[in-house]
């Protein structure tokens, strides 16, 4: 624990200043809470036996001038140490997207989303408390316990002794107790992050739920999940609920013996009325630090709970190598592949000893049967993976020694299923060039056949698009990202089933422009359509992760082997 909390320390360097301050504000709020039973005292035993009025006036107008320092002292506490808590939130939220976006597809493959969601939600709202409010008000209960506690023994050191005896059990139970709690609250933010999941899943699959009439089932599951969050919870309430009671009773055990062996003293003329009064306050203010530490010692075993859950993201070390600060040169587009062999995981094999070569300026189809290691070429080229024993090659230089942003600049792609954000068409199509003028993006447009559909939406290029281009149909998405590459302008093109949701016509017209645009451009096309693949200088027929054959589409088809067969079974019902 004390590791994680220091790690958590380090995020409030920034506002080190705004923490002093309010660490100021709060030594000054407990010197002024010790002196008022000291005040209490005087007026009881002196000003009122006296009936000094003008004593009495003085010491009010004492008290107004401590409340109003209270005042000011509470009102900067208070304020800052939210405001700093937000703060430090808002920066440990940045730092985990930014690390997340810097781990690989593999890591964000084997985890589910809704759960990486709940640890940048959930858990660090759970931290927060710790990361400020908690840590300064143990400092703050502290120091009012060590004032409280020598004050009370210098008022009668046996009464003392009595009234701080049963406190002295809290210590050991707060020992034992936090550490089922730190257990419970792992269980129960693991239970919280299932039903992210869940609900980020169902939402996904929100037409397939509708298309199958799953509404009931998917229903009854998510109130499973729910009862196990339920559950997860009483637990840990369960736990920290007995142990603030417990405190609670021991604080009252000692509040009690206060009272009566301190009424005892003032029978047998021991203490005056006025310093029981005073001491009766401070056994108050003393058995308050303990109670509210033992609250804060529950509330920061949750909160570590959440931090480690935090820091285990933060921990994963990215798989790509990115020391080089070397930035890729110029491609020309001369891309080779030398005895690569690669699995996603460890003992599997989806990539086997592949020398590839693609010549600057040639369009390379890639066919196969699926899971044959096609995407995977384009992955590895991409540079979202390493391979795990030779090397692929651009102009020349192994791309594992350059920066991998530099790399990807120079490249376009068109995936199969292409992403849109909830943004206008212009500035989806722009994403990868912001610089771009109107008129380079409508030329862009054009030439993927988008500009007329775009024209006909109400707002033209304007037009927000929903959330992963929802408002789109399939074709439409695929055309603007087709017109996001192609204004781009990179030296290498990836087509990985880019017109697969195209109708014929749209995708003959868009076949004619490519041909242009592909043009002096090393092109990487995966594709069925035989159409597409006429398009190719070369087509390297992919099979359980080996090149089985490699030539034009006249010459493997000449050969009938095995894409001859793909044709015959498959292509051919799309030429």
């Amino acid at each position: 624990m004390p590791g994680t909390l220091f790690r958590l320390l380090r995020f409030l360097q920034p506002y080190l200043g705004r923490v002093l301050l309010s660490a100021f504000c709060m030594v000054v709020g407990v010197a002024l809470s010790m002196v008022l039973p000291l005040l209490m005292q005087n007026i009881i035993d002196s000003v009122i036996q006296t009936r000094d009025v003008e004593a009495l006036n003085g010491v009010a107008m004492l008290l107004l001038t401590l409340f109003s320092l209270e005042f000011i002292t509470s009102f900067g506490r208070e304020y800052l140490l939210p405001t700093t808590s937000q703060l430090v939130m808002a920066d440990l939220r940045v730092r985990m997207y930014e690390h997340l976006q810097r781990l690989s597809l593999r890591f964000l493959e084997r985890r589910r989303i809704g759960e990486i969601m709940s640890r940048m939600t959930n858990d660090i709202n759970a931290v927060q408390n710790a990361v400020t409010r908690d840590m300064i008000n143990v400092v703050r209960q502290v120091l009012t316990l060590i004032v409280g506690v020598s004050i009370i023994f210098l008022i009668e050191w046996r009464l003392a002794l009595l009234a701080v005896a049963p406190l002295l059990a809290i210590p050991p139970i707060m020992s034992k107790a936090g550490a089922k709690i730190k257990d419970r609250t792992m269980i129960f933010h693991q239970r919280l992050a299932d039903v992210s999941t869940f609900i980020q899943e169902s939402l996904s699959g929100v037409r397939l739920i509708k298309a199958f009439v799953l509404e009931r089932l998917t229903l009854r599951m998510f109130r499973d999940e729910i009862d196990k969050t339920v559950r997860a919870a009483k637990d840990v309430f369960r736990t920290s609920s007995f142990f603030g009671a417990l405190v609670g009773f021991l604080a009252e055990l000692s509040i009690l013996s206060a009272v009566w062996y301190g009424g005892n003293l003032v029978i047998s003329g021991v203490l005056s009325v006025g310093q029981v009064i005073a001491f009766l306050i401070y056994i108050m203010t003393v058995t308050g630090p303990f109670t509210s530490i033992a609250q804060t010692w529950v509330s920061w075993q949750q909160s570590i709970a959440a931090s480690q859950r935090v820091f285990e993201i933060l921990d994963e070390k990215p798989e790509l190598i990115e020391d080089s600060a070397r930035e890729m040169p110029p491609i020309k587009g001369h891309i080779r592949f030398e005895n690569v062999s690669f699995g996603y995981k460890d003992g599997q094999v989806v990539l086997r000893n592949v020398n590839l070569e693609v010549k600057p300026g040639e369009v390379l189809a890639l066919v196969g049967p699926s899971g044959a290691g096609k995407s995977t070429i384009v992955n590895l080229i991409m540079r979202f993976y390493d391979p795990n024993s030779g090397r692929v090659m651009i102009d020349g230089i192994d791309i594992r020694m350059v920066n991998a942003r530099s790399l990807r600049r120079q490249i376009g792609i068109v995936p199969q299923d292409p992403f849109l954000f909830p943004i206008s068409i212009r500035d989806n199509i722009a994403v990868g060039r912001p610089d771009a003028t109107d008129e380079e993006i409508i030329e862009a447009a054009k030439i993927a056949n988008a500009h007329d559909f775009i024209l006909s939406l109400e707002r033209g290029y304007e037009s927000v698009v929903g959330e992963r281009g929802c408002t789109l149909s399939g074709g439409q998405r695929q055309r603007i990202a087709i017109a996001r590459a192609i204004l781009r302008n990179p030296r290498i093109l990836i087509f990985d089933e880019a017109t697969s949701a195209l109708d014929s016509e749209s995708e003959a017209q868009i076949q004619r422009a490519l041909a242009k645009v592909i043009k002096g451009r090393t092109t990487i096309i995966i594709a069925h359509r035989l159409s597409t693949i006429k398009m190719a200088d070369k087509i390297a027929v992919i099979d359980r992760g080996e090149i089985r054959e490699i030539g034009t589409h006249r010459e493997l088809m000449a050969k009938r082997n095995l894409y001859y067969r793909l044709y015959e079974s498959q292509l051919q019902v799309f030429e």
